[in-house]
């Protein structure tokens, strides 16, 4: 299950053992990682497509999304995991 954003060209899709809470937010989200999270990555994009925040070999089952100095908007997360590339969109307002 997934779709093609017009704006950026990133197809989003879910897979199950990534969850992103609360979305939207007000700049604070959590992300979790529920299994097989050893060498995993995420990315976080804005809009146009920059990177606002990167972190490879991740160890943990879940990270703080820091965004509070980011303006309000749509941001995309990348999480690459051994199960595949889960696509999120986050909306901080």
């Amino acid at each position: 299950f997934g779709y093609l954003d017009v704006v950026t060209g990133i197809k989003e899709n879910a897979i199950s053992n990534v969850q992103l809470f609360p979305n939207p937010n007000n700049g604070k989200a959590t992300l979790y990682l529920k299994d097989n999270y050893n060498q995993a990555s995420f990315r976080l994009l804005d809009v146009s497509g920059k990177t606002i925040m990167e972190l490879r070999d991740l160890t943990a089952e879940q990270y703080e999304l820091d965004l509070t100095t980011q303006p309000a908007g749509v941001y995309y997360l990348e999480v690459n995991t051994n199960n595949g590339t889960s696509r999120l969109r986050m909306v901080k307002i």
